[in-house]
């Protein structure tokens, strides 16, 4: 296994390697910041432009959901993209799993890893996190003003020297054995995101749950569902759409959908 380097972003071959529309066009990167979410949705507020890209060297408040700590150390990919509205958004309770794909595909195609989503936002390889997704909006009203999806991908980091998630998170330099270009795996991140989401506006759900199935290892797996108002326990069934999974219970199947969701607790995997 090569050793770990810790060599900065370049945002100039970033930028011309990128191959998408938008997302990414507009692009900060800084060394270090309390979490990217809260960079891009200030500069959101200041009228920055839809598809802005933030990313930081290392995160000193990294969250994931439900506030819970992540850890974000120098080697990994810690970014947040802005999104705006759009007509056929009919709830941001589908951006996690659009994040989470755009991960899982782009590791799959790019460096043929088993990587799969674990709904609703993680994305694991061998049975452990490798990424996580954090989406957090603001609205006026009842009208949605943007929304951030935040990205925590464990690049070329050492997870097993990293007490808190040693025993649960792994790592591309783990699996692959080496350091991979961050600069690449940032580009292909961003165009399978862009992809899945304008797939949304496309209208285009059954083809994004075909893929999402296929890439899925949430399937069989016991759960404990943490709603707004009550608990669900069972079985993880299938997806019913992009917001609303299936939940075999003792009583039968329970459609649950993802935006009442608080936590979700996998007994096995």
């Amino acid at each position: 296994m090569r050793a770990l380097d810790f060599q900065t972003l370049d945002e100039p071959r970033i930028l011309r390697s990128l191959r998408t529309q938008w997302i990414g066009r507009s692009l900060r990167i800084v060394d270090e910041c309390g979490s990217t979410n809260d960079v891009a949705g200030k500069l959101a507020g200041e009228d920055a432009v839809r598809g802005l890209v933030v990313i930081a060297e290392t995160q000193t408040a990294g969250r994931g959901r439900n506030g819970r700590e992540w850890c974000s150390p120098r080697g990994g990919v810690w970014l947040s993209i802005l999104v705006r509205p759009h007509e056929h958004l009919s709830s941001i309770s589908v951006l996690p799993l659009v994040g989470a794909l755009g991960i899982a595909a782009s590791l799959s195609e790019n460096w043929k890893v088993k990587a799969r989503v674990r709904w609703p936002n993680d994305v694991m390889i061998n049975k452990r996190k490798v990424a996580g997704v954090l989406v957090e909006s603001k609205s006026k009203g009842n009208q949605l003003t943007y929304a951030v999806i935040g990205l925590g991908v464990n690049a070329n980091c050492n997870t097993s020297k990293i007490e808190s998630i040693s025993n649960t998170a792994t790592s591309l330099f783990t699996i692959l054995g080496e350091r991979v270009n961050r600069e690449d795996l940032i580009c292909a991140i961003l165009l399978h995101i862009e992809n899945f989401y304008e797939s949304l506006s496309l209208s285009a759900d059954r083809d994004i749950l075909q893929t999402l199935r296929s890439l899925d290892c949430s399937h069989g797996n016991h759960v404990k569902v943490k709603l707004t108002d009550r608990e669900v326990e069972g079985t993880f069934d299938d997806y019913s759409s992009l917001g609303e999974v299936r939940i075999m219970t003792a009583d039968g199947f329970e459609s649950i959908r993802t935006e009442a969701v608080v936590s979700v607790d996998y007994q096995s995997n």
